[in-house]
């Protein structure tokens, strides 16, 4: 009970076991190693590429299994998934085409970040934590308090003068 295959399906089913070789050959190098150790080779950019690759390959053979199952791909979640990985290349061949045009976007002002950074880090050397350092700084501290607090007192103590509005007599 064989039966033949037409030459044309023969064809497409030989071209795709061809395919399904060569990604079989690219994709053994990449499990051959943990992937961790993978990215740490790659530059920031190149591992986001590599992310974005996996996550496209793995979701397009996903669709081509669904394809070959006679799954609803119409409207399956993973279309959408395409559509956002796709999305996130074009964004990083963007950025790549804008710094390719304009390389001054990618230069980092080193005079400014260190101005940054020196800002915003605590500096022990500048705190005198001497005891009389701490000392006079309570007594100042204290002096301010007493100062506002009088300043306070002062300004209840003052006669209001501000217009009293004048009540009117219900009819």
């Amino acid at each position: 009970m064989a039966s033949e295959l037409p030459a044309e399906v023969a064809r497409d089913i030989a071209s795709l076991e061809a395919a399904v070789g060569e990604i079989d050959g690219h994709i053994k190098p990449l499990l051959a190693q943990p992937v961790h150790t993978l990215r740490s080779q790659l530059s920031p950019l190149e591992a986001a590429k590599f992310d974005l690759n996996v996550a496209y390959a793995i979701n397009s053979l996903f669709w081509v299994y669904l394809c070959t199952q006679g799954g609803a791909t119409k409207d399956h979640p993973v279309r959408t998934e395409l559509t956002r990985v796709r999305d996130y290349m074009k964004k990083i061949q963007d950025a790549e085409t804008a710094t390719e045009r304009d390389p001054a976007m990618s230069r980092v002002n080193k005079e400014a970040a260190q101005r940054f950074i020196r800002g915003a880090l605590f500096d022990a050397s500048k705190m005198d934590t001497s005891e009389d350092q701490v000392e006079e700084g309570a007594a100042a501290s204290s002096a301010k308090r007493k100062s506002k607090g009088s300043a306070e007192q002062a300004e209840s103590t003052e006669p209001s003068r501000t217009k009293k509005k004048k009540k009117k007599p219900k009819a």
